[in-house]
């Protein structure tokens, strides 16, 4: 009984071998890979951790450094989709510019809610802007330009909440 199991184990062995050899080598290099990470790893999370440190945080940008695109008839030459990621940038500049930065985990309709429930007077618009930005980075089919109405309107506000600040100081 156990001679013959041990020549067909034999035989397969041997009819296989390129496989197995194949097989082994792979186990024994995914091994090394495990044991080097969590050897090394505490001290590349050490590293990256001093090297994040280390780097200054990019400077955040104010709504003064944009331009108006509709204002000035850059929209109407852009593509939907930049026009769209243009506004959302500037829109999160005029909210820091208020207190209101968008944390890095926030999606596009959280900080439109946070700052529509907190700034009442571009509530729709944010909102619709934040509909645009998820239709421009998920849908399969582009932005349509009338849908882009919103956005002109946002500007306005923004522009127009940007004067009254002036007038103010």
């Amino acid at each position: 009984g156990w001679g013959v199991l041990v020549v067909v184990v034999g035989a397969a062995a041997w009819w296989y071998r390129s496989a197995i050899v194949a097989a082994v080598q792979g186990l024994l290099d995914a091994l090394r890979r495990l044991w080097a990470g969590l050897l090394g790893g505490a001290a590349k999370k050490a590293s990256a951790a001093a090297k994040k440190q280390a780097v200054s945080p990019p400077r955040r940008r104010t709504f003064a450094e944009f331009s108006d695109p509709f204002a000035g008839g850059q929209a109407s030459r852009v593509a939907a989709d930049q026009l769209i990621r243009y506004s959302f940038e500037a829109f999160e500049a005029w909210s820091g510019d208020r207190g209101f930065r968008r944390r890095p985990q926030q999606t596009a309709h959280e900080f439109a809610e946070v700052v529509g429930e907190r700034l009442p007077a571009v509530d729709r618009e944010v909102r619709q802007l934040a509909e645009l930005v998820s239709w421009s980075a998920f849908a399969e089919e582009p932005v349509p330009r009338e849908r882009l109405k919103p956005l002109e309107k946002l500007w306005q506000r923004m522009r127009m909440a940007e004067t009254a600040g002036d007038a103010r100081r």
